[in-house]
């Protein structure tokens, strides 16, 4: 008959610490990289809509038969309880009569350009 093997005492339970690679610590201070300051533009969505709505002398239900987004989501829209998805965003903002970008516009945010990058002498692929 065969030997019995014993067990190993120690169960590997994912990568130990020495293979984790660390982040630079400096990357996390760096100006020129910053976040996209979510919780801003989610405040300028909800008073966007609500003052937009208003504007317009619109009700949650008269807003919700033109843009076809449920009552109940537009509701937590303006409270803050839901992040709609662009496909949402769209729908009211055209049913407001405005675009995507006005809704999400802070009073104080300031003008972000996006860049340009060149594709000439690349490679597709």
């Amino acid at each position: 008959m065969g030997t019995i093997q014993s067990m190993p005492t120690r169960i590997a339970r994912g990568p130990s610490a020495e293979s984790i690679p660390r982040q630079n610590p400096r990357a996390k201070r760096d100006p020129r990289r910053r976040p996209i300051p979510f919780l801003e533009a989610k405040a300028a969505l909800q008073q966007n809509l609500a003052n937009r709505r208003a504007r317009l002398q619109l009700s949650q239900r008269a807003l919700a038969a033109r843009s076809g987004v449920n009552v109940a989501y537009i509701t937590q829209i303006e409270t803050g309880n839901r992040n709609p998805t662009l496909l949402i965003l769209g729908r009211l903002a055209r049913a407001l009569g405005t675009d995507i970008a006005t809704l999400l516009r802070s009073a104080n945010a300031r003008t972000v350009r996006a860049r340009r990058y060149s594709t000439r002498g690349r490679k597709p692929g």
